[in-house]
């Protein structure tokens, strides 16, 4: 088979595959209603983000692609990444403190409280493995950065599609403005590192100031 014929096939396989993962993802998050208790609905989305987002992704890197999945995705020890998202993230943790009039929200952890924060924590990593380090850099192979990065964070906004119904469009474009920085920052850091840091950190800050 010729190489461009195996490309061919490499782009129609992962064409399909993201376009039936999101699809999957998508019905999940809108059909799947049933409220269970913390440690269960903990569970139950853990599992989710393991068996549709990651392991699927990991496997399709390695068996398609045939190229190490870790390196692919860019995930190797990057200092120059790592510090770029903790110094970002104190300026964002600045922000969110300037603007909340110097408050921080204090709160007694129980078991629910602990549940959240850590899934949301963990969702740093879980959505930036397949929105930035798979789909954004799948697109780029095909289509300019700028477009790429569009299409990317308009799925990634699109994917937190309860909050945009229980908080409004606002929540959509602040959700596309991020996930635009968060593709900007992969592609000037080449790592996964500094969107990863940074997601985590967002997420951390909305929990603690809201």
């Amino acid at each position: 088979m010729s190489n461009m014929n195996k490309d061919i096939k490499t782009t129609f396989l992962t064409s399909i595959f993201i376009a039936l993962q999101y699809t999957i993802t998508i019905f999940f998050i809108i059909g799947v209603t049933i409220k269970l208790n913390p440690p269960a609905e903990f569970i139950k989305n853990f599992l989710f983000y393991i068996g549709v987002f990651i392991l699927p992704i990991l496997l399709f890197i390695k068996i398609v692609f045939r190229v190490n999945p870790y390196v692919y995705l860019d995930l190797s020890f990057n200092l120059k990444a790592i510090a770029t998202g903790f110094i970002i993230s104190i300026i964002m943790f600045a922000i969110f403190y300037i603007t909340h009039n110097f408050k921080l929200n204090v709160f007694i952890f129980d078991i629910q409280k602990t549940l959240l924060m850590t899934g949301m924590i963990l969702a740093g990593i879980f959505e930036e493995i397949p929105f930035r380090g798979f789909y954004l850099k799948f697109f780029e192979s095909k289509l300019s950065f700028p477009w790429s990065n569009f299409i990317t964070a308009l799925m990634f906004s699109s994917l937190h599609i309860r909050q945009i119904i229980e908080q409004g469009m606002i929540q959509f474009f602040m959700l596309f403005i991020m996930g635009l920085f968060l593709g900007y920052l992969y592609k000037s850091t080449k790592s996964l590192w500094a969107p990863i840091i940074i997601h985590m950190t967002y997420n951390t800050l909305i929990f603690l100031f809201k």
